[in-house]
């Protein structure tokens, strides 16, 4: 590996993204190859001066300052710290590189010195825009983090525009560097939810997000040699069309235009904070389709709505013996946390009283209930205990015990287990790198759902806040698999996405969405998040506005 920087000063996501891929093994530095371009502060020039020269970008740099005063940030990818204790005794090659308006070229001299050292691969977390033979100074490549989504976010700054045009989601890439600018081969891509208010927010999220893609890369190219690097299902040879703007720092007249709308925007959402406040109900329709296979309009669905002082969500039919029951959280606002609550629906379709399943002193979620070998199991999130945990029925449907924990140490959400293509598979969202808790999903195997769960030799394998979350059994129609996903990039839960199964084995996991689940049947619904069936019976959670006037 062959790093080519400025200095060993670096962001600590760097720094971070260096260590992750020594750690594992997947790599060694064999050499630095260092910008000598002078790139500090140029001569003293005063204020006023300095204002005058850049006059244009005032208001930009302005906000920044504003940004970072108002927004804070847990981890803060962007502290600088030394590599020097990574790199080690590695060789350091100094190249002044010939420039022109934005690139960077090297000299013949320059290139052979480095191809001396026989790299395989080059990262790229310094220098300006290569062109030339410099892509050509490793065997597989210079790699490069580009901070958006290349499709849709061209130039800079990063993770700005996706905050002030309002964008869903923030992409990141790790790509391929070839000559054409933006055009090379795309090894990892990777979707967060956009800040709606602040880029210093918005960075720190998906820069963390993405700290990990070189390590995946090289694990790739370690377990399948070059042909597996890419984007799994990304067709490499087809051509790439971008019909947006070349992005630059905004000017005074068009950023004061955006943080007036942006303003606006955080001033009407705090007002209708103060004047409402949102309840997750549950829904539930008998005369599903059968199978496990959802009822997809829930316009027809009965909805109920709890007591104020708590909230419904997570709903999971169960059938068992000629009765539907119907598992689903239960958060108590004054307890702080949730405990899972029962109820069942008779042939009539009439809900019968909620009455409590399993209570622990801390929070449980999302009630996974599944049968295996003449016993009903459950899974529900503890992902506030940082571990999965499975329990057992000892009197269905409202006595339970812990069989144990299945996998320790890893903060999972909404673990879904199902049995497909003759193994048992668990489906879980999380984050590898500090990122959101439901931006990226993990899938485990096993021979049965007591486990031991491998974890997959690709994981994370989807990194894409639109998603990555379950949200839901997956269930198959006429022999293809589907599962139920989360959408977050609007808000927590916004929506859902139902996603066909394409590939899911022990080389990849491939899934295409192919419809969507939105929280307009209502006109007081913001947000829908699970969806379940079983037996005749389909359930759903939603998320309702209730205003000061109708408490």
């Amino acid at each position: 590996m062959g790093l080519l920087v400025d200095g060993l000063e670096q962001p600590q996501w760097i720094y971070e993204a260096i260590a992750r891929f020594l750690a594992e093994g997947h790599a060694t530095i064999a050499l630095v190859i260092r910008n000598s371009t002078p790139h500090g502060p140029g001569p003293r020039r005063s204020r006023l001066k300095s204002w005058i020269a850049n006059r244009r970008v005032l208001a930009h740099a302005a906000y920044n300052r504003i940004d970072a005063w108002k927004f804070s940030v847990e981890r803060d990818p962007f502290t600088m710290t030394s590599i020097a204790p990574l790199v080690g005794d590695a060789p350091v090659v100094d190249v002044t590189p010939r420039r022109t308006t934005y690139s960077d070229y090297f000299e013949d001299a320059d290139i052979e010195r480095i191809l001396g050292h026989d790299l395989d691969v080059a990262l790229r977390f310094g220098f300006r825009i290569l062109r030339g033979k410099v892509v050509t100074i490793a065997r597989h490549g210079i790699w490069s983090y580009h901070h958006g989504d290349n499709r849709v976010n061209r130039g800079g700054p990063p993770g700005f525009w996706e905050v002030l045009e309002r964008h869903e989601v923030t992409g990141a890439t790790l790509q391929v560097l070839g000559d054409a600018l933006d055009d090379g081969r795309v090894l990892c891509r990777g979707w967060s939810r956009t800040d709606r208010y602040s880029v210093r927010r918005n960075r720190a999220v998906y820069y963390w997000q993405a700290v990990p893609f070189v390590s995946r890369a090289l694990r790739d190219l370690a377990l399948r040699g070059p042909e597996g690097l890419g984007v799994p299902g990304e067709d490499r040879a087809a051509p790439v069309a971008y019909s947006e703007r070349l992005y630059t720092a905004p000017g005074n007249a068009e950023i004061a235009r955006r943080i007036i709308t942006l303003g606006t925007n955080w001033a009407v959402s705090h007002l209708r904070a103060a004047l409402s406040e949102e309840q997750w109900i549950i829904g539930y329709r008998r005369g599903a389709p059968g199978g496990g296979v959802p009822d997809l309009s829930p316009h027809r669905f009965r909805m109920l709505v709890p007591p104020n002082d708590r909230f419904w969500a997570d709903p999971f039919p169960v059938f068992v013996d000629g009765r539907h029951y119907v598992f689903f959280e239960e958060f108590m606002n004054q307890r702080g946390r949730a405990h899972i609550s029962v109820f069942e629906v008779n042939e009539k379709g009439e809900a019968g009283p909620m009455r409590e399943a399993l209570v622990t002193d801390y929070h449980l979620s999302y009630p996974y209930v599944f049968a295996y070998d003449g016993a009903f199991y459950m899974v529900p999130e503890t992902a506030a205990m940082g571990r999965v945990e499975l329990w057992r029925a000892t009197q269905f449907p409202d006595a339970w015990s812990r069989v144990g924990v299945v996998l320790d140490d890893r903060p999972l959400v909404d673990a879904t287990i199902a049995h497909l293509h003759g193994r048992w598979w668990m489906f879980a969202a999380g984050t590898e790198s500090g990122g959101d808790a439901w931006d990226e999903l993990f899938l485990y195997h096993a021979d049965t759902p007591l486990g031991p769960w491998t974890p997959h030799a690709r994981n994370p394998v989807l990194s894409d806040v639109r998603s990555a979350r379950p949200a839901g059994r997956p269930f198959c129609k006429e022999g293809v698999w589907y599962r139920p996903a989360q959408d977050g990039s609007r808000r927590y839960g916004g929506a859902m996405t139902i996603q066909r199964i394409d590939q899911l084995d022990d080389d990849g996991y491939r899934e295409t969405a192919v419809t969507r689940l939105e929280p307009h049947w209502r006109r007081d619904l913001v947000a829908t998040h699970t969806i379940n069936a079983a037996g005749s019976l389909s359930a759903i959670d939603a998320r309702r506005t209730r205003w000061f006037w109708q408490r």
